[in-house]
């Protein structure tokens, strides 16, 4: 036959099952009954032989007590932990479901583009101005993003010479706007002096011009 075993609080020892009921472990410690005890307390004196049974008495009655609670607090805990993580993943659960019914969601795809194009239309003329993060939203706001002309046909010629790698990245996205841009009308900001740095891809949608602006760098005044 299995031998029976018994549950101890890791701490004291003491058997958790025979642990005082929770109602008694939280009433008032009791008080002092000695005035003489009461006056150790609060001063740095020497205990007389008389005042050590009691004090060791209390002693003894507060690591019950303390060990007792111990056993109390360990399984709430446990349990604790618990309902804290089923609450963190219901919570998580309730934040996705609530998402789909956004409001957010049901925005029509041209009010959005209108949105972008307000937010972006005085940021527009620079490198990299582009509505490029507009995209990185969410997938839906990529496609609205990608499928409106306007916001691609503000297009910036960087000043020239410029790196190779430099010059592949920018004419890559100069082709991707034009690209994107479609039959609206283009916004141009120039920044080479020297004709030959124009992109040859630039010709071809010169009757889209609507605004050309050539800047000439100061050291070239």
């Amino acid at each position: 036959m299995p031998k029976a075993t018994t549950q101890v609080c890791c701490i004291c020892g003491a058997d958790p099952n025979a642990s005082p009921s929770l109602t008694a472990l939280l009433e008032p410690l009791p008080a002092s009954s000695s005035l003489n005890i009461a006056r150790l307390l609060n001063t740095n004196d020497v205990p007389q032989d008389a005042d050590i049974p009691p004090i060791q008495q209390t002693i003894v009655a507060a690591e019950d007590r303390l060990c007792a609670l111990d056993a109390q607090i360990l399984p709430l805990k446990a349990a604790l932990a618990q309902l804290v993580q089923r609450r963190t993943k219901i919570a998580e659960h309730l934040r996705e479901h609530r998402a789909v019914l956004s409001v957010v969601r049901r925005v029509p795809p041209d009010l959005i583009c209108e949105i972008f194009d307000l937010a972006t239309v005085r940021s527009r003329a620079g490198p990299g101005a582009p509505p490029w993060r507009l995209g990185c939203i969410s997938r839906s706001w990529r496609q609205y993003t990608v499928e409106y002309p306007l916001l691609w046909s503000c297009l910036t010629i960087p000043e020239s010479p410029l790196d190779q790698g430099v010059m592949t990245t920018c004419l890559s996205a100069l082709r991707t706007q034009l690209l994107r841009s479609g039959a609206a009308s283009l916004d141009i900001y120039w920044s080479a002096v020297d004709s030959q740095s124009r992109p040859a891809h630039i010709g071809p949608h010169t009757s889209a011009f609507q605004f050309l602006a050539q800047f000439v760098p100061c050291r070239q005044i």
